[in-house]
């Protein structure tokens, strides 16, 4: 069953976007897109889940460490809460020291550097084609 037909949402496009719980990144289809108005707020490219969870594993393995790993798969987190546990469960063995100790107690520790900044939406050029519609949002 797809995220149209179980929710509707009262907020428009940013709720979707901004909830990691419910957005399934480049997993939307195109139907999700044009009915949630999301199209034109982000890459027009569509990955399964299954290629988002192959895409971030190779990203996480190419960080040169456990801190960088770590940071990489907390903004996984922020970003798509679904994708972030189906990695997280499937590749166990490798992160669990990631996640767990004594990654976790360096990270709190140095939690000032490590820190980051949500960074801007941005808008995509494709979204020129469709900017009246978006207006009305």
């Amino acid at each position: 069953m797809s995220l149209f037909e179980l929710w509707r949402p009262d907020a428009g496009h940013s709720m979707l976007l901004n909830n990691n719980r419910i957005n399934k990144g480049l997993a939307l289809s195109v139907k999700e897109r044009q009915f949630f108005g999301v199209d034109g707020f982000m890459p027009q490219g569509i990955m399964s889940q299954e290629q988002q969870a192959q895409r971030a594993i190779e990203q996480l393995r190419a960080q040169p460490d456990d801190m960088a790993r770590f940071i990489h798969l907390d903004a996984l987190r922020e970003r798509n809460e679904k994708l972030f546990f189906r990695v997280l469960q499937e590749n166990l063995d490798e992160l669990l020291p990631v996640v767990y100790t004594p990654n976790v107690g360096s990270a709190c520790i140095n939690f000032e550097f490590k820190y980051q900044k949500r960074a801007p939406d941005y808008m995509f050029l494709h979204i020129l084609r469709i900017w009246k519609r978006i207006l009305r949002i």
